[in-house]
């Protein structure tokens, strides 16, 4: 049984590998189709339909988990959190009573997630479907325990790896921010950014040894816990997964990724497991986007390159050992390519996609995403927002209205945002002059109070108008949860890009002599 899986994760390697750029598409669909031959044959785990939809179900079910607890006065009564989701994080508020007690229902999607609570910094939990979970925030310190003995040992796991691995973390992710810098988000090959990636994939080594021996200690000292297979591979994956959706050097997917998943995790993504713990799911679906990603060069946006996207739907569907895994991959593409605007070649895409989906419940997410994205496409209007801020002035977009308005959602704890709010001086530099009818906000996702405000607008120099999402009386596509984010508006208060481009982004493309959206809001007609 052992061989066979073993075999099986040799085939789908060699398939992503031969997939991996469009120019070697028409020479080796020939030679994958051989390989699903002989997987058909080779392999008695291959999906039904029946098993499919099973999987479909239990990825995609409705499920709940419950907080409960008391939170000191510090937090002022409220605490932002997310919960991971198959398509797309959901975010949520935590609200106590008077006396500082609360008690939530939590919605979910599958059997487990992972929980994001904000408290400073992003403390992650894994949670399962009917799990009670009760938290105690103090002024400077959190305590969770849980009523089941083996979820307990889940949250004191997660407690150790937060406070011995978190940093290692984000160290990594510094690392390879740098690395996008030198290299101009891969569009460069430098000596430098050669180096710097170097030492992005040895930090992670080191990342990977040292999380495996706290797992094998703790497990030694205290026992199993619930959860050991979603630890053992959150910590393999968890710096690599962000290599991967980053975008990064395709040394990634050669190398650490395909020899763990040939040798070391036995990855039975096609029985109970993958039901039982559907990260592992998420792992699976960047092989099953991987041909689709890679061809749409991430939805370039220019008309002749829908016809190669679909092409290499249409490739990824043929290679694929699930039809739910690779829509659902399909799925979570369209969703994360809304980051990079709305405009007629994504409406394409998402018809295309939908147009070819056969599971209920994806169906009905499209569905909401297409009428999503009528109501932000450009000249429509912006939808309500409401902010306010550090002394709870009320602001809307009325109130800006006869400017082009330039919106940057952030929120604490994301290193990319902190980078954006030093470049806004030097492209004010370089538009100088063309900027009196621009007003930049910057618009803090967390209620903050006013003194945590203003000692972070102080110490990143935030010379910008700043001031706080109120997401109560704003309308939902303010729910943003990937920061940073950024909006224009018109002097009519109409859309001109939802999820335009950040600063960095503006300038290093006006450096090499593309025209922005930006750039032509700003240019006189």
């Amino acid at each position: 049984m052992d061989k066979i899986n073993r075999w099986f994760a040799w085939i789908i390697g060699e398939i992503a590998l031969n997939l991996q750029c469009y120019n070697a598409i028409a020479m080796k669909i020939k030679h994958c189709v051989t390989l699903l031959f002989l997987f058909a044959l080779m392999s008695p785990y291959a999906m039904s339909a029946e098993r499919s939809m099973t999987l479909a179900d239990s990825i995609m079910a409705d499920t709940t988990f419950v907080l409960r607890g008391v939170m000191s006065k510090k937090w002022n009564g409220v605490i932002k959190f997310a919960v991971s989701d198959p398509i797309k994080n959901k975010s949520h508020e935590l609200r106590a009573a008077g006396n500082g007690r609360f008690e939530m229902t939590v919605p979910m999607r599958g059997m487990i997630q992972n929980m994001y609570l904000y408290v400073g910094d992003a403390v992650t939990v894994p949670v399962c479907a009917g799990d009670t979970i009760n938290i105690i925030f103090e002024d400077d310190d959190m305590r969770l325990t849980a009523r089941d003995p083996k979820a307990q040992l889940d949250l004191q796991l997660a407690e150790i790896i937060y406070n011995k691995m978190r940093k290692r973390y984000l160290d990594i992710n510094r690392t390879y921010n740098s690395y996008n810098d030198k290299s101009g988000y891969k569009r460069l090959k430098t000596v430098e950014s050669d180096s710097i990636f170097a030492l992005v994939m040895s930090k992670t080594d080191y990342y990977h040894e040292r999380y495996k021996n706290i797992v094998d200690t703790f497990i030694a000292n205290h026992g199993t816990p619930r959860l050991e297979e979603y630890f053992r591979v959150a910590g393999y994956y968890g710096p690599l997964r962000f290599l991967a959706y980053g975008n990064g050097d395709m040394k990634v997917t050669r190398g650490a990724y395909m020899s763990e998943m040939r040798n070391n995790i036995p990855f039975n993504f096609y029985q109970e497991s993958l039901m039982k713990y559907p990260e592992y799911a998420a792992f699976m679906l960047y092989y099953l986007g991987q041909v689709t990603e890679r061809v749409s060069c991430t939805f370039l946006r220019r008309g002749d390159y829908h016809d190669k996207v679909q092409h290499a739907m249409d490739v990824s569907r043929l290679i694929s050992p699930s039809r739910f895994l690779n829509e659902l991959s399909e799925v979570r593409m369209i969703d994360a390519n809304m980051l990079l605007g709305v405009d007629d070649n994504y409406r394409k895409h998402m018809i295309y996609v939908y147009d070819n989906l056969h599971t209920a419940a994806l169906r009905r997410e499209m569905e909401r995403r297409m009428a999503e994205v009528d109501r932000l496409a450009s000249g429509q209007p912006a939808p309500t927002l409401v902010m306010k801020d550090s002394d709870g002035r009320k602001y809307t977009l009325d109130d800006f209205k006869g400017k082009y308005v330039y919106l940057d959602f952030w929120d604490f704890g994301c290193s990319h945002c902190i980078t954006e709010f030093g470049v806004v001086p030097r492209l004010r530099e370089y538009y100088a002059g063309r900027m009196d009818n621009v007003e930049i906000i910057t618009v803090c996702a967390s209620d903050a109070s006013k003194s945590k405000l203003e000692k972070f607008v102080e110490k990143h120099k935030m010379n910008e108008r700043n001031l706080i999402l109120d997401a109560r009386s704003s309308d939902s596509v303010y729910n943003i949860t990937s920061f940073p984010t950024y909006i224009l508006i018109d002097p009519q208060g109409r859309i001109v890009e939802f999820y335009t481009d950040r600063p960095s982004v503006i300038l290093f493309k006006a450096d090499a002599g593309v025209a922005t959206t930006f750039d032509k809001a700003l240019t006189p007609k």
